[in-house]
């Protein structure tokens, strides 16, 4: 009785697992219709408008061939770009111009870069006032003085009229001289082409030779320097060679104001001297035998000083330009004199810091002086 029960049960389990494996017999529902995946929170909107998150396959239902859902997705990002607010920008001082920026808003899902606080600036380059007899004094000036503007030599005595007022001489009234005299130019007792062409040149202080040098026409200054030309840091210089060679480099560099302030000058500048990428050419001294080394060394300082010094002498004709847009002629000789003056004593500078001080003096003057003649300038 007892094994006939037992059979009984055995056969019961037996058929009713195989009706779950053939799907119940009666057409039922089967056990899986999906494989089941997991995916996490979609990550934050980058400034790309996408998010993106990752899903793993929890269940692989047998039978079926789920695809994977989607692991990224176009979105709105709420910020592209931080939000930065800059003030104005400072007033030109000639070389540099600086302004501050405040970040307002910090987007979290972008790097924008701070907006630039400083630039390389230069003044409105200006303009020549109208001379139309090219006498050297503009036409404005004339009208102000009585001198026809049409005519060099208004009497008609020989002499233009810029060289009779700078000779204490009125240009409107022909003098009565005897045959050989001619108008005065104080300190000299005649008024002649060579006087005119040496003027400046002879005066024994600096000051005094720029001064005069800012006021020669441009024929005067040519004819002055057709018989001496000596740039104010050559003539410091003792020995014979090495003046020579200070003239003959500042010859060269004429070619040079040609082109505007800024990077086209300075690279006219840096060909003309063989000035490379000086990093680069410190570099390659180091790679020079021993014995070299040293002389690789005084080569590359050289040519960054005269750079240097260049610099100091673009801020003179820099300064000196402004002189026809009205900047007053005694500030102008000031500043010229004072950057000679710097030149003088960087070339007899022995260490960095003395150097560096020189520099930032230069640097400090300039703003100064722009600060000073701005209220005159036209």
């Amino acid at each position: 009785m007892r094994k006939t029960l037992f059979i009984a049960v055995v056969a019961t389990l037996t058929a009713a697992s195989a009706a779950l494996a053939a799907g119940g017999g009666g057409g039922g529902s089967p056990a899986c219709a999906n494989d089941t995946w997991f995916c996490s929170a979609w990550s934050a909107c980058t400034a790309d408008g996408a998010q993106t998150r990752a899903c793993t396959l929890s269940y692989d239902c047998p039978g079926t061939a789920d695809q994977k859902p989607a692991e990224q997705q176009a979105c709105t990002p709420p910020c592209t770009e931080d939000t930065w607010e800059c003030g104005a920008w400072s007033t030109c001082d000639g070389v540099r111009q600086q302004r501050s920026c405040t970040l307002n808003f910090d987007c979290p899902t972008a790097e924008t870069p701070e907006p630039p606080t400083e630039q390389a600036c230069q003044l409105p380059q200006p303009i020549p006032p109208s001379d139309a007899d090219g006498d050297g004094l503009s036409d404005v000036e004339e009208q102000r003085l009585g001198t026809n503007p049409n005519a060099k030599d208004t009497d008609g005595d020989g002499f233009d009229d810029r060289t009779e007022i700078r000779s204490g001489n009125d240009p409107r009234n022909k003098p009565q001289p005897t045959p050989t005299s001619r108008p005065s130019l104080s300190p000299t007792p005649s008024l002649t082409p060579v006087h005119i062409e040496l003027l400046c040149s002879d005066l024994p202080a600096l000051p005094e030779r720029i001064s005069c040098r800012l006021r020669l026409t441009e024929n005067e200054l040519a004819r002055q320097q057709g018989i001496t030309y000596l740039p104010e840091e050559c003539r410091t210089l003792g020995d014979t060679v090495a003046r020579e060679q200070c003239v003959s480099r500042y010859r060269q560099l004429q070619a040079c104001w040609k082109f505007p302030v800024g990077p086209e000058r300075i690279a006219c500048v840096k060909k003309i001297l063989g000035v490379g990428d000086l990093a680069a050419a410190a570099s390659v001294c180091t790679q020079l035998p021993t014995n070299e080394q040293d002389d690789c060394r005084v080569t590359l300082r050289s040519q960054a000083y005269t750079l240097i010094k260049f610099r100091f002498y673009d801020l003179e004709e820099r300064a000196e330009d402004l002189l026809e847009r009205g900047a007053p002629i005694a500030r102008v000789a000031q500043f010229i004199t004072a950057q000679e003056e710097a030149k003088q004593r960087f070339n007899l500078a022995t260490t960095k810091a003395q150097r560096r001080a020189i520099i930032l003096e230069v640097r400090a003057a300039w703003q100064t002086f722009i600060r000073d003649i701005t209220p005159t300038l036209q």
